[in-house]
């Protein structure tokens, strides 16, 4: 439509009778091209995010084939339907996520993903304390973030979430203010709890161990931020795991990891139920994760939280680990006294505003007070409910009586 606004633009600036009808038809046509062109710009836009993780995918499984791996019929795609909290971060489009879908059609029990375990990120000494390691996790992270195209893990490295994603959707970058308005949820003291021992530890630049002892010193120098980044990135990543000691293979010590390719697989919910699962192979010690049903070509892969974190978690945990809930959650939150919820209630409210749509954490910690005040908020959901209702019956014999 661009060209006709070339040839009836001018007409806009006839005299006679006929010029507001011009004028108007002026104004349509030049909307319609701007619609058109928002309307392409979009679709271009989509079409290149495509097109990009189509090309990510391609080199994410040819790093990681050349390293040892071995991948099934999968790769890496776009599926529609999530809630905005949902799975990985990194598509760029409006209710979509990414994760790893099937490219053909597979059998119950085929092979997902085989990954060695040199192609495992794991702290660089084994701990005792899992908060510490999730610490060395950290730094390990940050150490290889930092060597940019000269770590071995490069390829997989550019593809985790950006520190600009994570802050707008993991509640450890949410702000101390709004930790405090939502002090009386569990997640969000351990949030504050957690932040200040990374700091602390950044701070000093070294990991105490629960002995009072240093766990281990920190190598290199990293901003708060890499820090931040790379402690998100492996809360939201890993798996915890019995392995083999490497110089006593009868030996088992548990560790925390960030295992590639396996980590861009989403949960599954109460409407996308998980269809596969994962082990360690001691015999070729390499982590395998097989489908655990018939998937169709397309389907995404998804994992089971229970079998990822050995026990079913509540929605509170689910927050605090990956920034995401569950929906259909069988394992409940511990409801709060009523009149902590009835504080809670007026912050949600607030919480409804537009601005609030920019901070999807605040989503979350919102959703995280509902769990824990049931009952308070039904009663103010069915009031509301009859307060609708009464307007409604007023304004029906108010138009009777006219």
């Amino acid at each position: 439509l661009s060209p006709f606004v070339v040839f009836v633009a001018p007409s806009c600036w006839m005299k006679g009778r006929r010029r507001a009808t011009i004028g108007a038809l002026c104004l349509c046509v030049v909307a319609l091209s701007f619609f058109s062109l928002f309307r392409g710009i979009k679709i271009k836009r989509k079409l290149d995010v495509q097109h990009q993780l189509e090309q990510d995918s391609q080199d994410l499984m040819t790093w990681f084939k050349g390293n040892g791996g071995i991948a099934g019929h999968v790769h890496l795609q776009f599926f529609s339907g999530w809630d905005k909290q949902q799975g990985d971060l990194g598509s760029g489009l409006k209710d979509m996520v990414r994760g790893l879908g099937a490219r053909e059609d597979m059998d119950k029990g085929e092979l997902v993903l085989k990954v060695p375990r040199k192609l495992l990120i794991v702290p660089s000494k084994p701990v005792d304390s899992m908060q510490d390691n999730a610490i060395l996790l950290a730094l390990a992270v940050a150490a290889e973030i930092k060597k940019d195209s000269s770590s071995t893990w490069n390829r997989y490295l550019a593809l985790l979430p950006s520190e600009k994603q994570l802050q707008r959707t993991h509640p450890m970058y949410a702000s101390n203010s709004d930790l405090a308005i939502f002090s009386d949820i569990a997640m969000a003291r351990a949030v504050r709890g957690t932040r200040s021992r990374l700091r602390d530890s950044w701070k000093k630049g070294k990991v105490d161990g629960d002995d009072g002892n240093i766990a281990a010193s920190f190598e290199g120098v990293y901003e708060w931020s890499e820090m931040l980044r790379a402690y998100v990135v492996q809360l939201s990543r890993r798996i915890r795991l019995q392995l083999p000691s490497v110089s006593d293979k009868n030996s088992l010590s548990q560790t925390l990891a960030l295992v590639p390719v396996m980590d861009m697989m989403n949960f599954g919910d109460e409407t996308r139920k998980f269809n596969c699962g994962w082990d360690y192979a001691a015999e070729d010690d390499s982590l395998v994760v097989r489908t655990t049903r018939q998937v169709m070509r397309g389907e995404e892969l998804l994992l089971s939280e229970e079998e990822v974190e050995g026990k079913p978690k509540d929605n509170a945990y689910m927050a605090y680990q990956y920034g995401i809930t569950i929906d259909g959650n069988q394992t409940p939150l511990e409801q709060l006294p009523d009149d902590v919820c009835e504080g809670l209630q007026q912050e949600v409210e607030e919480l409804k505003s537009e601005r609030d749509k920019k901070h999807p954490y605040r989503v979350l910690l919102a959703k995280l007070a509902r769990e824990s005040c049931v009952e308070v908020f039904e009663k103010r959901m069915h009031e509301e409910e009859r307060d609708k209702e009464d307007q409604d019956r007023i304004v029906f014999l108010a138009h009777v009586s006219n």
